[in-house]
């Protein structure tokens, strides 16, 4: 039995979805191998790429400040007030012109937290757990206001190496 599936799509997006689908089954994030020949890219959508990780490091190291470290730290009267307004932040991102851009950087990553743990500035030690805080907050404040960036957080926490 044979069965035969044609796809539509820029090879850009179709590399996308094929490497989400590796790291949803294996947990292994897929980057394109070395000894791959190059492909001529368009130099918008180079320069969109750059510019999209760029905007997610910032947008990922603008939300981190302030944000406590104890999951329950929200409550506490003392850390609630944030000098980021985290809601006009993911406004922005999901306005902007490179959004789909940063959706493709954080699915090529393999995911939300996988992203955030890659350009999250501080002390690796402390990173991993930092991370999945960091984007399980943005996942909270993004499933009304930017829903696309909310779906790509992981259900299973990759920093634990669950499986």
């Amino acid at each position: 039995m044979s069965i035969k599936i044609t796809i539509e799509a820029d090879e850009g997006s179709l590399r996308a979805a094929l490497g989400n689908l590796i790291s949803d089954l294996t947990g292994a994030i897929v980057t394109k191998p070395a000894s791959a020949a190059p492909v001529a890219e368009d130099d918008r959508v180079v320069r969109s790429g750059a510019e999209a990780r760029d905007a997610f490091v910032d947008f990922v190291s603008a939300w981190a400040v302030g944000l406590p470290t104890d999951p329950m730290g929200h409550w506490d009267a003392e850390t609630a007030a944030s000098p980021v307004d985290r809601v006009e932040l993911i406004r922005k991102a999901g306005n902007s012109a490179l959004n789909g851009a940063m959706l493709a950087f954080v699915q090529q990553c393999g995911g939300l937290t996988r992203a955030v743990d890659l350009v999250l500035p501080g002390d690796e030690d402390d990173r991993p757990g930092r991370s999945r805080d960091v984007a399980v907050n943005i996942a909270q404040v993004a499933s009304i206001l930017f829903p696309d960036l909310a779906d790509l957080l992981e259900h299973r926490d990759p920093t634990l190496g669950e499986e």
